[in-house]
């Protein structure tokens, strides 16, 4: 039986290599809105499964294509019958000297939401990198204290790994 608190642990080593076999596991991660694909964390994705790439750049590409809002929603991929990659577009475009920090918080803070609800609902415990800090240029502080008041304090155990 679960606490009303979830577990909370930062794990150093490489996540995609040790995901949990025996049990339930969502990998979350920040997505960008524009399609891009390939740096950071989503290269090791490749990697491991190359389809959450493939699905998530021809969800992007469609949704461009129709005009479709897509910051604040997540794309989740089922890789295995246990095991789900959730992208949460909290990203707005890419960093540069007109768009120093790309991570849109209050965005977040709804992708988390939502991946909470979906952690509750399946069943899923929750691994994810340090996400938000690299690429998406976030304050680690500010997404580890929503990390446990969205996630922990929900109930979700929650590992987070660094390299």
């Amino acid at each position: 039986m679960q606490s009303e608190e979830g577990l909370y642990e930062i794990i150093r080593g490489d996540l995609l290599h040790k995901v949990p076999e025996d049990r339930p596991v969502l990998v979350a991660h920040i997505s960008n809105d524009i399609g891009a694909w390939g740096r950071g964390f989503t290269a090791s994705l490749d990697k491991r499964w190359p389809t959450v790439g493939q699905s998530y750049r021809a969800h992007m590409e469609h949704a461009l294509q129709v005009k479709s809002w897509v910051l604040g929603s997540n794309h989740v991929d089922y890789v295995d019958n246990d095991k789900a990659v959730v992208c949460m577009i909290a990203q707005h475009g890419l960093p540069g000297v007109h768009n120093p920090e790309p991570l849109r918080y209050g965005v977040l803070v709804d992708c988390m939401r939502a991946v909470c609800r979906l952690a509750v609902r399946d069943g899923y415990e929750i691994h994810c990198p340090k996400f938000g800090s690299g690429i998406a240029r976030g304050d680690w502080d500010v997404i580890q204290s929503l990390i446990k008041e969205l996630w922990v304090d929900q109930g979700v155990d929650v590992h987070v790994w660094y390299l």
